[in-house]
């Protein structure tokens, strides 16, 4: 019987700006044990989110695991798949969803003993019933890792991944399935018989094929790799690049006339990695870059890239400031490469952002990973207008010590965001829904600290939870039994200065006196409150 827990939080209502409430979280672990881990999600129209990555198990090694929840966050169905034999490690990578509601993963999973490791691409139903397989294996049958799947209108597959060949070592493969996972045109490239490593796919809407990535070209020198093939697999064009140290292919985004945009980073300047971001145009001919070096000198990258509606360029990731350790960046370029913001927030720990995305209004949303809270990692996602201004921010630790990092983040068409990632050894997912500032009055700062005493009290199974904040700064609220026993942290987040109203839900509680601590720097405020049922 595996483990599932959905958890209800508290209702969040900030006064003056935007900001979330976390609206539930889904927690997948096996009853067999081991550890999971989320490489990505996808979500679809009615809200149903699906989930794919790895789970160790102690028969069959790691298998690939993904998990479909409706949503409100119960699970409808998972499903486990093992490679060849068994006994082997089999990685999920990359999930889609098409119209139909058919469910598309693309994992790396052993061929068997004579042919190494496959990508593999499974088809479920809306169900969850395994509709087909396909594996690739390379002409030599020596390993063949996934990297990216991506669909298009009429459910057709098209897959990047490296392929070990005999003579060029690791080239990039890339080939298109139909919708019945029949093969229709499978394609590889090797730069310099070297090492080439696909990280990213993107298609137009007339079928062209992009794929960019890094290739060694000598040593441990690395050169940016983007190469274009047309809808019947012919290629088009290369467009290796090398500014001149190594350099990473990280992301690629695609406007609507096809001139695509690739972040990574590079150390060709002297000054550490540094983000960096630069278009091709749809002809593979050099349009502009742009380059981002933090004060530190040391470990800038842009992770993701995504673009709006508008074509514009949102890169993120994350950039050495000085001895606060790595902070968290995202940028802003129009479609012509010119700058229109720049924002770097640091935490209080190690930031690390692993994905973007937005919203039909432009609103960007970023995930990742901080340590600013204790001395482990945890979930953070931020939130900023199309205009780089803050919108809000949060985070979520499960238990303690352990690590929490979130890995994707996808906003839906109603102003919910979802995050995924890898917590506590498990799978957790969690919804965010937005609430309506309410605005405060005479827009006035408090000029102290205050946590106000709950009302109504007693109360069921509702009460209002206010604080004053005069200064901008990470705030937890914690809720406790009467044993000491802390049972929820509905705050844990970088509020910026105002007066708050929290709204806390106790139908899953029993009747009996609670506590309920404000914290932040060096202030604490604790008061009690009286649940009668």
């Amino acid at each position: 019987m595996k483990k599932l827990f959905i958890f209800l939080m508290f209702t969040i209502v900030f006064l003056g700006n935007s900001q979330v409430s976390q609206q539930w979280v889904a927690r997948y672990n096996p009853s067999t044990g081991g550890a999971e881990s989320v490489r990505d999600m996808a979500i679809d129209q009615s809200g149903n989110v699906y989930v794919t990555g790895s789970s160790n198990v102690p028969v069959t090694f790691i298998d690939i695991l993904t998990v479909k929840y409706n949503s409100t966050g119960t699970e409808l169905w998972s499903a486990r798949h093992t490679g060849i034999g068994g006994g082997n490690n089999d990685y999920g990578v990359n999930v889609a969803v098409d119209g139909s509601g058919n469910v598309f993963v693309l994992g790396t999973s052993f061929g068997g003993p004579s042919l190494g490791l496959d990508m593999l691409v499974l088809k479920y139903s809306a169900a969850g019933t395994l509709l087909w397989e396909y594996r690739f294996t390379g002409p030599d049958g020596l390993d063949d890792e996934a990297y990216k799947l991506i669909l298009d209108a009429s459910s057709n597959v098209y897959v990047c991944g490296t392929s070990m060949g005999s003579v060029t070592q690791k080239d990039f493969a890339v080939f298109k399935l139909n919708s019945s996972g029949a093969t229709q045109w499978s394609k590889r490239y090797s730069h310099t018989n070297s090492e080439e490593y696909p990280v990213d796919i993107k298609i137009t809407q007339s079928g062209d094929v992009y794929v960019t990535g890094y290739a060694f070209v000598s040593g441990n020198a690395s050169d940016f790799l983007t190469v274009k093939y047309n809808s019947s697999g012919t290629q088009q064009w290369v467009f290796p690049f090398n500014i001149g140290g190594e350099e990473t292919g990280l992301s690629l985004a695609l406007d609507a006339s096809g001139n695509a945009y690739i972040g990574g980073y590079t150390n060709a300047y002297g000054t550490g990695n540094d983000c960096f971001v630069y278009s091709v145009s749809s002809a593979g001919s050099f349009r502009w870059m742009q380059r981002y070096t933090g004060p530190g000198n040391a470990d800038d990258k842009v992770n993701c890239i995504y673009i709006d509606q508008s074509g514009n360029i949102f890169a993120a990731g994350n950039t050495t400031q000085g001895a606060s350790g790595n902070d968290v960046f995202a940028a802003c370029y129009n479609s012509n490469g010119t700058q229109l913001w720049l924002n770097t927030l640091n935490v209080g720990g190690n930031e690390i952002i692993y994905s973007v995305a937005g919203d039909l209004s432009s609103n960007i949303y970023l995930a990742g990973k901080t340590n600013a809270y204790g001395n482990s990692d945890d979930y953070l996602t931020i939130s900023y207008n199309s205009s780089g201004s803050f919108r809000w921010m949060t985070s979520y630790n499960y238990s303690g010590t352990q690590n929490d990092a979130a890995i994707k983040v996808l906003p839906d068409n109603s102003g919910n965001v979802y995050v995924t990632g890898t917590s506590f050894d498990d799978y957790a997912t969690i919804m965010y829904t937005p609430l309506t500032g309410l605005g405060q009055p005479g827009s006035l700062i408090p000029d102290e600290y205050n946590l106000s005493q709950n009302y109504p009290n007693p109360f069921n199974p509702e009460t209002n939870i206010c604080f004053s904040l005069p200064v901008s700064g990470i705030v937890r609220l914690a809720v406790y039994d009467i044993s000491g026993k802390e049972i929820s942290v509905p705050v844990n987040d970088y509020l910026t200065a105002g007066v708050y109203n929290y709204r806390f839900n106790a139908s899953g509680l029993s009747s009996g006196v609670y506590f309920y601590r404000f914290s932040t720097g060096n202030y604490t405020e604790t008061k009690k409150m009286m649940l009668l049922k």
